[in-house]
């Protein structure tokens, strides 16, 4: 098999030459709050690679007459892919990343793949443009054109077989594919699923790609978008990406937070940029509490919730943390002679658990990485910041009680997780921690296609910082 590794440095060309500059591609802050959880590849830049590593056991020059690629899971970027080739009638590739099948490409070639004389294919990177982001019911009415063109030195660099045997309008087109989806329909908030192209000679007709949406199917978020150009008729099958979770403004917290419940706290939030971190840390606020927050990836997003904690007169500072880093990370942050009374942990990597929470992306260790090794090394840091006298809150997951998912990866860590809190409080006198197992929440990591079942987190979360700041009086 022929491997691959996809780089950032390859998202970036890539992106370059295809104009595909959508921010889940390159952009891992804004990626990590989309369901995949980090930057993922384009699909038509794994179409192309599995086409130069073809093209590269042949020699002449060749030409596409049917093309058709289903992109069944993301490819992160980081991540090897391997190619397994299967020549007969027909090209069958199918990539994989580990054992798991990522794309499947189905694809007819014939010899001699020279290019049109009436068609230019312009030698240069396509125009920047915004990223467009129409709402779904918009889509319904989307159409356009693109222009077909590409910097050869780029794309030389990235697929050299695919440029010496494939004309550059076939290129062109399937460059001009990604574009349409990922900047102009379905745009900001695409996934693209498949495409279909079938070729015939391009003639003399304008070097541009058209598209028209013919389907937007608003119970399954999924958006048909019909192409036509020199030589080309197809359809790409895309579909809406949720948008990201924005959790309500402080203001809007603050009627549900009883007044000064958390007064006299010097809290440590860890991952209170977002999701669940950023609901609690924006609920100490407005019950009193002096925080510290900290981040892994998005300082605008942290310093967006001092922010708004400051506008309650909050004691609010912001500080970047890798809860994998050693422990004097934490104390050497914490060098401003705040000593915290209670700590926070909303420390996860990224979740995506499918159906009833069975199976996760993330192996065991991923999960034991953040949950348990990550939260001791905290809490022990953390301990020896505030004097020998700390609360700690540990959110735990009700998937442990239930039978269908209490065997995944994700439940199990949690699991340990919560035999860790035990063996801590043994440990250190003066420890205490609160594990609640707590439902499914509205976050980035939960949102999905369908429907939203997941619950408010603002209210459920204002009630277990209020009975935890409660157990807390009761035990002094």
């Amino acid at each position: 098999m022929t491997a691959h590794r996809f780089t950032d440095e390859g998202q970036q060309l890539f992106a370059s030459l295809s104009g595909d500059s959508n921010p889940l591609h390159i952009d891992p802050v804004a990626a990590r709050r989309t369901l995949f959880g980090e930057t993922v590849v384009h699909g038509i830049n794994g179409v192309l690679w599995a086409l130069d590593a073809c093209l590269g056991k042949r020699t002449g020059r060749w030409r596409l007459q049917r093309l058709k690629a289903t992109f069944d899971h993301p490819i992160g970027v980081g991540s090897t892919v391997t190619a397994e080739v299967t020549e007969a009638d027909e090209t069958r590739i199918r990539l994989f990343t580990g054992n798991n099948p990522v794309q499947q490409i189905i694809c007819e070639m014939v010899p001699g793949g020279e290019d049109e004389e009436g068609l230019s294919i312009a030698d240069e990177k396509p125009s920047p443009a915004p990223c467009a982001a129409p709402s779904l019911s918009e889509t319904a009415s989307a159409s356009g054109t693109v222009s077909l063109g590409f910097e050869r030195q780029i794309a030389e660099q990235l697929f050299p077989a695919v440029c010496g045997a494939l004309p550059a309008w076939q290129i062109a087109i399937l460059l001009a594919t990604t574009r349409i989806v990922g900047m102009k329909c379905p745009g900001l908030h695409s996934i693209f699923h498949s495409v279909s192209l079938d070729f015939d000679s391009p003639g003399s007709a304008a070097a541009v790609l058209a598209y028209k949406t013919t389907r937007a199917d608003e119970r399954f978020s999924r958006i048909d978008v019909e192409v036509t150009g020199p030589g080309v008729t197809g359809m790409l099958v895309t579909f809406y990406r949720p948008p990201p979770v924005v959790q309500p403004a402080l203001s809007e917290i603050q009627p549900a937070v009883p007044s000064g419940a958390f007064a006299g706290q010097r809290a440590l939030v860890i991952g209170g940029s977002r999701g669940l971190g950023e609901v609690t840390a924006k609920a100490l606020a407005a019950g009193g509490a002096a925080l510290r927050l900290t981040y892994h990836q998005g300082d605008e997003d942290a310093l967006r919730v001092c922010g708004e904690c400051h506008t309650v007169g909050a004691d609010a500072k912001c500080f970047r943390y890798d809860v994998t880093a050693p422990a004097d990370s934490l104390e050497s942050s914490l060098d401003d002679g705040f000593r915290p009374t209670h700590l926070y942990y909303f420390a996860t990597p990224r979740i995506h658990l499918r159906d009833h929470g069975e199976n996760s992306d993330a192996p065991f260790p991923t999960f034991a990485t953040a949950y348990v090794e990550g939260f001791r090394r905290t809490v022990e840091a953390a301990f020896k910041v505030s004097g020998g006298r700390l609360s700690a809150f540990y959110p735990s997951s009700v998937l442990i009680d239930d039978e269908r998912s209490r065997n995944s990866e994700y439940a199990k860590a949690k699991l340990a997780g919560e035999e860790m809190c035990r063996n801590l409080e043994k440990e250190h006198p003066g420890l205490s921690i609160l594990a609640p197992r707590l439902q499914k929440l509205r976050t980035d990591q939960t949102v999905g296609f369908g429907a939203d079942t997941a619950a408010d987190p603002v209210s459920a979360m204002v009630g277990e910082l209020t009975a935890f700041a409660e157990s807390i009086k009761e035990q002094a």
